[in-house]
């Protein structure tokens, strides 16, 4: 056959010029290990944002008006209060040494924040430090700074106890993940340096940002050494000989070599979802390889000498190989019509790996074993071919069962996946006995909370912003934000107004915005003069634009996303004259994701699944028997899914990707299943006599490369990241559930009585397609 030709030469071109492609695999793979050091680690949540989305240009927008929202909290717990001298003393000095760290540009703390009063008829603007180095007393003091609400709960709780320093980054500093890193480090060796029984808690986004990373480089020194092992157990006991640890082990290493290596010369981040795809890739490449490896040992096993031996191999499971890998690229490459920049490079770099990972499987590792010294063994005298025909027969006998159970699952999968809960929290990828959750859980209870929100009002018109009126309706909306359970604290340029003018009017009772303009005009302008804290971040100079900054407690995005939309309804219904009325910020951004998980989900699942199915049509010459082909592969996603709802784990950036991993994995067993019934069907010419000889064939190879997907998958459980470890668990018990589906489902749909399921028209187009066939296949 043709066919047969083209795969003979491609097997020949390989092994007669097996010295030029090792030594030219070997020189690309010295050239791409030394590349590998220089490859980025970035846990910034950005990544998972919109790059170009009409929500990020608009916060680019915001942050040019009133610079960034990147803000490291340091809370200080106190036994007693820290409204004494002596701490505060204290909390002066730590601000200093704060303040000189690189990457720094302002320090907002309890001590060196400037109150405002009047003093004999004088505007009078210190910090805490002066006055109490003036001699002003401690409760003057707190009266002072209570009044004041960008001091109250924002820089000290209520009861005393608590006191914060708050970090604004420079601009290169939140734009450079590896500086914010440095910073946060450096900050959390300057508080150990402290000695005493104050407690100290790191919390803020760039804070977040950075133990991400740090937590993805823990999981690659970690996971990938595990995951050696893991495999090298596994296939020890396939083999149970060197060689069958030694080549698969050299082909699989080379092939992360070369993804990881492409990732640094493409210029791809490790990112919060790629940081998995190292143990993707190991896990699908070991299972080309086991295929590969098990024919190649049959052979010299056999008494074939070990080029026949590799040849035959190659012939026989070369293709199935290729059509293995070409569906799970298909299933990966559905995930680039997601809209999020970090699935899309997922997607890219999956495919890359799955590429060279069939490379490696079928040129260098056969290659390398036409030098690599291998036994040939007694071959075993047990076929098992009696345990496969009893399993066949009981699950045949179990039919009317299996049927409803499969019914079952599916309904009870499609109630569970309408209770799934998408949501994104970066804080909750932490434990919750790490550092990093503990810091967030203890300033959000005790301080403002660390999730800041940017409220932006612009008109056309200069100076809209200094008129009595419009201040009056910021305040309105202050007052309506803190009547919100989401936010805790707010400050704005109304609250500028009033402090000033309160000390101006020397009582309490002119806590309140000027009547006219020309009052709003006389304390601008003293505040200007005065150079008041953080006056650049609540207006623009010419008054044009507006920003009220709130602090917020809430961590998911579902919440978050919600409270984002009453915020714009009220915007629209009492900002309606103004150009630009919106929420923004980072948490803003990082929480309106989700719209794209599940959007960018359900396309990549239907171009996923659209493109297999074709595959499968094409391979089977049939349409009807590649849509029944697909039907074991839907029900292990419906499955997947179900899950989320059922364990109640949030649909996020890591747990969207499943179903399009599972679903390019899943139909490898498939293809091997019906490719090989269909040639024993046309042997047979008996549907049930084909299924017997079908298992015995590809059972036992199907359930070894299963146990290894779900051990590499496993492995996964592992790391730090919750939705890391969530995408593990899912999909390893989706590859049991495939494998389930394969063995006892598949079976029972073939037997049913359906035309479909007849012998095919054509005996020569089924010969056709045998001869492309798997072929008989075991460990």
């Amino acid at each position: 056959m043709f066919s047969e030709s083209v795969i003979t030469k491609c097997v020949d071109f390989v092994l007669r010029r097996k010295t030029v492609w090792l030594l030219s695999i070997a020189v690309v793979s010295g050239c791409l290990l030394f590349s590998l050091p220089q490859l980025v680690i970035d846990g910034s949540i950005e990544r998972i944002m919109l790059k170009d989305g009409p929500e990020n240009v608009f916060h680019e927008h915001a942050k040019e008006l009133f610079g960034t929202d990147e803000v490291i909290s340091i809370v200080i717990n106190s036994d007693d209060t820290v409204w004494e001298p002596g701490k505060l003393r204290q909390l002066e000095q730590l601000s200093e040494t704060l303040a000189e760290l690189e990457g720094v540009v302002d320090v907002f703390g309890l001590t060196n924040y400037r109150l405002v009063d009047s003093q004999y008829g004088m505007l009078t603007t210190s910090s805490i430090s002066q006055r109490l180095a003036e001699g002003a007393s401690v409760d003057e003091l707190r009266t002072l700074a209570d009044s004041d609400p960008a001091v109250r709960n924002n820089l000290v709780s209520e009861d005393g106890l608590n006191a914060a320093i708050n970090l604004r980054l420079q601009p290169q500093a939140e734009a450079r993940l590896g500086m914010q890193r440095e910073l946060v480090q450096q900050v959390r060796d300057t508080l150990q340096q402290i000695s005493g029984s104050e407690r100290f808690h790191l919390a803020g986004w760039p804070v977040i940002k950075a133990d991400l990373t740090n937590y993805m480089e823990r999981d690659l020194r970690v996971l990938l050494p595990v995951m050696a092992v893991v495999i090298s157990v596994l296939l020890m006991l396939s083999f149970r000989r060197i060689a069958g640890v030694v080549l698969p082990l050299a082909a699989i290493g080379t092939a992360q070599i070369w993804t990881i290596g492409g990732m640094v010369v493409t210029g791809h981040a490790m990112t919060i979802v790629t940081n998995s795809l190292p143990i993707i890739i190991i896990a699908i490449g070991t299972t080309y390889c086991i295929f590969v490896a098990s024919a190649i040992f049959q052979g010299i096993d056999a008494g074939k000498d070990r080029p026949t031996a590799i040849r035959l191999a190659l012939q026989k499971t070369g293709l199935s190989v290729v059509l293995s890998g070409f569906t799970t690229m298909v299933g990966f490459a559905a995930l680039k019509m997601n809209h999020l920049e970090v699935i899309d490079e997922f997607g890219t770099i999956a495919v890359w790996g799955v590429m060279v990972s069939i490379l490696m499987a079928l040129v260098f590792m056969p290659c390398l074993a036409l030098f690599v010294p291998i036994r040939p063994r007694t071959p075993s005298a047990n076929p098992r071919v009696a345990s496969w025909d009893r399993f066949l027969d009981r699950v045949l006998a179990n039919r009317r069962i299996i049927w409803a159970g499969t019914i079952l699952v599916v309904v009870v999968s499609g109630f569970a996946i309408m209770r799934i809960r998408v949501d994104t929290a970066p804080v909750g990828w932490f434990p919750r006995t790490s550092e990093t959750r503990l810091a967030v859980d203890y300033a959000n209870q005790h301080m403002a909370g660390i999730t800041p929100y940017n409220i932006l009002l612009e008109s056309d018109k200069a100076g809209t912003f200094q008129d009595p009126e419009m201040l009056t309706r910021i305040a309105g909306l202050q007052r309506w934000l803190e009547s919100q359970a989401d936010v805790d604290t707010t400050y704005s340029i109304a609250d500028v107004n009033k402090v000033l003018f309160r000390a101006l009017g020397g009582d309490a009772s002119w806590y309140r915005i000027p009547d006219d303009r020309a009052g709003v005009a006389q304390v601008m302008m003293l505040a200007r003069s005065e150079n008041i804290e953080g006056l650049d971040t609540l207006i623009t100079d010419d008054g044009r634009a507006a920003n009220i900054l709130a602090r917020s407690s809430l961590l998911g995005s579902e919440a978050g996303v919600e409270f984002a939309q009453r915020v714009d309804e009220y915007l629209a219904q009492h900002f309606s004259d103004l150009k630009i009325k919106k929420i923004t910020g980072n948490a803003h951004l990082t929480y309106l994701t989700n719209i794209q998980f599940t959007s960018g989900l359900a396309s990549s699942l239907a171009v996923g699944m659209g493109a297999i199915c074709l595959v499968m049509m094409l391979l089977f010459r049939s349409v009807k028997l590649g849509l029944l082909a697909m039907i074991p592969n839907m029900i292990p996603v419906a499955v997947n899914y179900a899950m989320l709802g059922l364990v109640d784990i949030s649909l996020n950036a890591a747990t969207s990707i499943t179903g399009c991993i599972a679903i390019g994995i899943a139909v490898d067993d498939t293809i091997h299943f019906m490719v090989t019934y269909r040639k024993k069907l046309t042997e047979l010419n008996d549907v049930q006599a084909a299924i017997h000889a079908t298992l015995n064939a590809v059972g036992r190879p199907m359930m070894t490369t299963s146990v290894i997907l779900c051990c590499g998958f496993s492995v996964l459980m592992l790391s730090n990241f919750l939705p890391v470890i969530s995408l593990g668990l899912l999909v390893a018990v989706t590859m049991v559930v495939c494998l389930l589906c394969d063995l006892v489902f598949l079976p029972v749909l073939l037997t049913a009585k359906m035309p479909v399921l007849s012998l095919p028209r054509s005996r020569r187009v089924a010969s056709v397609v045998a001869k492309l066939a798997f072929g008989r296949s075991t460990v």
